[in-house]
């Protein structure tokens, strides 16, 4: 064999153990590009699954304290209710005992002039000749008992006027407090529409402490016009605030139309609100929204406004 035969032979097999050399190195950076991609690839999964989990367990937290708080309020709502339901009780029996003596002083004064009536239709059957007499008498005798009768009737009617207002808080409040639990999984404009039909309010209206409308109730009338008012409420009652008094919460307003219009402020998520209701001419109190704040407030802390 021939020098030139062997040279070739050695060169061609130093050729192919390079080009198995380099086609082994080739392949193996391919493989760990492609096992460094995957890994960077489960890294990024793995943290937006952490970054997914912990977010799931915030919302979670925070569902629990919405949830305990609207089990508190609720308790405080039916403890509100059974006050109520108290104070009207202790209304009633005050109003009874004031009606009572009234009642029992007319009927002994009934009975009173039915005796002397009586001794009178004796005295005219004996003595027929002082008949005229008699009948004055009578007439004069009778006189008392009618004003009387009047007397009791304008107090009866002057009682029932003064407390026409608590009974109308009472209904409303009732209402309000056995909205459907339904309601607070709805939207706003769905909660303020349950809430005018359950009071019998014409207008209810939501809105921030800017004046600016969040939602009305279906059928409501001039939001923005309400809205506005109740921005001035509120810097209204900012100003008394600063003078170092108590801030005011809740106001009523009665305008030329005769309308009732009623404004709660309420704080939620460190938010201020202000929660408007319009009633065509009954006499509320500032605190009959109260019961629906508690439906309100759990749809605000679901939604972001």
């Amino acid at each position: 064999m021939s020098p030139a035969i062997v040279v070739a032979m050695i060169l061609s097999t130093a050729a192919l153990l390079a080009a198995g050399y380099l086609f082994g190195a080739r392949s193996g950076r391919s493989a760990r590009d492609s096992l460094r991609g995957e890994l960077e690839q489960r890294e990024s999964s793995d943290s937006i699954a952490e970054s997914e989990l912990a977010d799931a367990r915030r919302d979670l937290a925070q569902a629990r304290e919405i949830a305990a708080r609207s089990e508190a309020e609720a308790k405080a709502a039916r403890a509100q209710i059974e006050s109520s339901q108290h104070d009207q009780q202790r209304w009633r029996e005050e109003l009874a005992a004031a009606v009572e003596p009234l009642v029992l002083r007319e009927q002994q004064a009934s009975e009173s002039m039915r005796a002397e009536l009586g001794k009178l239709a004796s005295t005219l059957q004996a003595q027929s000749s002082e008949g005229a007499r008699l009948s004055q008498q009578i007439e004069a005798k009778l006189r008392p008992l009618v004003a009387q009768k009047s007397s009791s009737k304008a107090l009866k009617n002057e009682l029932e006027e003064l407390i026409a207002p608590l009974l109308q808080r009472e209904r409303i409040g009732a209402a309000l407090a056995q909205l459907d639990p339904a309601v607070a999984k709805g939207d706003l404009p769905q909660a303020l529409t349950a809430i005018a039909e359950k009071a019998g309010f014409g207008t209810v209206v939501l809105s921030d402490d800017v004046g600016l409308p969040i939602a009305v109730n279906d059928g409501g009338k001039e939001p923005d016009v309400h809205a506005g008012l109740s921005s001035l409420l509120v810097t209204l009652c900012d100003r008394i605030e600063g003078n170092e008094q108590p801030a005011p919460i809740a106001a009523v307003l009665r305008d030329e139309a005769n309308q009732v219009v009623i404004h709660r402020i309420f704080r939620t998520r460190k938010q201020r609100y202000v929660l408007t209701a319009v009633s065509n001419g009954a006499a509320v109190p500032p605190d009959v929204l109260d019961p629906a704040l508690n439906t309100v407030e759990r749809i605000l802390g679901r939604q972001r406004w």
